[in-house]
């Protein structure tokens, strides 16, 4: 069921199905997850990023996915250092990042 709701053609439906804690991404559909605006700042919140998941979310520029990344209680040490140099995202992004 889930695997239908995250593919559905209406990106409605795709964050709904991401808005959950704990929000169930099939292990082959994380990349696609990561990579659909309607669900980035979903998943990018909860579920643990690799370095180079970490870096294409930045590049991103979009606020709400910066903020998202910012929160997310699974970063490492150097992704939360780097945050905080105030390299990327807002000042609202850093004070997520640093409230960890």
């Amino acid at each position: 069921m889930q695997l239908a709701l995250l593919t559905d053609p209406d990106p409605g439906v795709r964050a709904a199905a991401t808005r959950s804690e704990h929000p169930g991404v099939p292990d082959g559909h994380y990349e696609r997850c990561l990579a659909d605006p309607a669900v980035q700042a979903n998943i990018a919140r909860r579920l643990a990023l690799a370095s180079d998941q970490f870096a294409r979310l930045l590049a991103t520029g979009d606020e709400a996915v910066l903020h998202a990344v910012a929160g997310n209680p699974h970063l490492t040490a150097d992704m939360v250092t780097y945050l905080q140099g105030g390299q990327q995202g807002s000042a609202g992004s850093r004070v997520a990042a640093a409230g960890r």
